[in-house]
């Protein structure tokens, strides 16, 4: 694992989003991530579940996680576009992992797939996101 990776690892939990939702993230090589939640029941919603929110936040974080494994400190990147189906319900206090790949990296965009799967390894979302690259 390169310095930089250990890095993304590191200053991860300094994003409020990602301390609220109780987020961690594991970079597993180049355009490859894991962002795991800790199942805390403030992301649920009022039917039990873990809300399309918070899993739609999982989504966009580990793809663009991926992307950031891929550009230089001091590199900009934005979401574009973010799509998320969801498969099954997660009700809050499961844990969940979110794994980011890269698909196709660019000059100016990426784009990514993400999946979220529950403890048994069951996928609760998939999702697909474009990433605005903007290189120092």
């Amino acid at each position: 694992m390169t310095e930089r990776w250990r890095e993304l690892e590191a200053r991860y939990g300094e994003s409020g989003i990602h301390r609220v939702l109780g987020l961690s993230l594991a970079v597993n090589g180049l355009g490859d991530v894991e962002v795991s939640y800790d199942g805390r029941p403030e992301a649920g919603n009022r039917a039990g579940n873990t809300a399309g929110g918070a899993l739609s936040q999982m989504i966009d974080s580990c793809v663009m996680q991926a992307a950031a494994t891929h550009v230089e400190p001091g590199d900009g990147l934005t979401t574009l576009e973010l799509k998320v189906n969801f498969v099954k319900p997660a009700p809050p206090g499961g844990k969940l992992t979110a794994r980011g790949l890269i698909k196709h990296i660019g000059r100016t965009t990426a784009v990514g797939t993400g999946e979220i799967a529950d403890e048994q390894g069951n996928i609760v979302a998939i999702g697909l996101v474009t990433v605005a690259l903007r290189r120092r």
